[in-house]
């Protein structure tokens, strides 16, 4: 059966659980407290566009994924993958206070990252049924970057969206 670069690589296990242990190390380091690198995003670009930003590195670590040869490039992308999932979480509550009231961050918050947990745990249950039907996660990883990339899409509009908003807004070029 045809597998995906990185499942070719027949890593040790121990190697295997330290790139899994370093995409939480990253994660954690992004979301402590809510992360250095999400807030000088959010400064610089706006809550949205940090969105924007996290998921395409999580695109883009998910097809490095399907071409990963060694163990150096394994750890590289696991890396890109949790600073991208890192800069999500925080972006998505940021994004939340920064386009509504603050009294009704209480609910929306968890409006909206709870299907986004969802989506996350069916994209691995979707992964392992394509492994059955087709012996390889190759396909599977080729949903999920099919995935983010809709996702993509659908922030950019969001972005596209906000700025026009913005700049149509009287003394906008004063507050750039």
């Amino acid at each position: 059966a045809q597998v995906p670069g990185i499942l070719r690589l027949a890593v040790p296990i121990v190697s295997g659980m330290a790139a899994t242990t370093l995409i939480g190390v990253t994660d954690s380091v992004m979301l402590a407290p809510l992360g250095p690198i999400p807030l000088a995003a959010v400064g610089l670009t706006g809550a949205v566009a940090t969105i924007l930003y996290a998921s395409a590195g999580q695109a883009i670590a998910m097809a490095g994924f399907l071409v990963t040869q060694d163990e150096v490039g394994l750890f590289s992308v696991a890396a890109v993958f949790g600073l991208g999932f890192g800069g999500l979480i925080p972006g998505y509550v940021l994004a939340i206070r920064d386009l509504f009231p603050a009294a009704e961050a209480g609910w929306r918050i968890p409006v909206v990252l709870f299907p986004g947990s969802i989506g996350m745990a069916a994209g691995g249950w979707i992964a392992g049924a394509m492994y059955d039907v087709y012996g390889t996660y190759g396909p599977g990883f080729a949903v999920g970057v099919l995935a983010n990339v809709a996702n993509l899409m659908l922030i950019a509009v969001l972005v596209v969206r906000q700025r026009s908003r913005r700049r149509a807004l009287p003394g906008y070029a004063a507050l750039s």
